[in-house]
């Protein structure tokens, strides 16, 4: 089992596979948690693909925190499978990608995600980790991030960049995961 899955989840367009794809933004995330001392892997797929590993119970499905990358073209499917893990995992729920300063407060209500990240996500997702998966520091202390506050949502001061990019470490296939739920390399 992983402490965190990262997933890009693409519409389903005739036979296209994504799961072939590398996400660079996903795998550096999934590299710096595992710097930090967390397990993290990712999985590019369709929604169908998705939703077969997470209802046949493959590894994805028994993180111990799940995380969607968010775009233009997936917002619909990243609503839809964020209330499925919220209802049927009941586990957190993160989001972010190019899409994450636009959702607002239906999509929170649609999604029922925990958080959503907002910018550069190294730095966040080590927070919002420790957060949910260690149980130290508070929502409204993590920077780059929204949330959901008694039917309003909170936006959090910025992250601040990394200003030494040595810091991140290298990204690397072993991150990434077949649309079975196991390694690719």
């Amino acid at each position: 089992m992983y402490d965190v899955i990262f997933v890009n989840v693409h519409r389903t367009l005739g036979n296209l596979s994504y799961s072939w794809q590398s996400c660079l933004g996903l795998m550096s995330m999934a590299a710096f948690l595992e710097k930090n001392g967390a397990t993290a892997r990712v999985v590019n797929c369709t929604f169908y693909e998705l939703m077969d590993m997470l209802t046949e119970n493959f590894d994805v499905a028994n993180c111990k925190m799940f995380g969607l990358y968010c775009d233009f073209d997936n917002v619909r499917e990243v609503a839809k499978i964020s209330a499925w893990v919220k209802e049927h995992r009941n586990i957190p729920v993160v989001v972010g990608g190019p899409q994450s300063k636009h959702l607002g407060k239906e999509f929170f209500i649609k999604s029922k995600c925990d958080a959503v990240v907002r910018g550069e996500g190294e730095l966040t997702i080590v927070d919002l980790a420790n957060l949910f998966l260690e149980e130290t520091g508070a929502m409204e202390d993590i920077r780059g991030i929204a949330y959901l506050k008694d039917g309003q949502v909170v936006i959090n001061e910025e992250q601040l960049p990394i200003d030494n990019l040595d810091l991140l470490p290298m990204c690397h296939e072993k991150y990434m995961l077949d649309i079975k739920g196991e390694r690719n390399v």
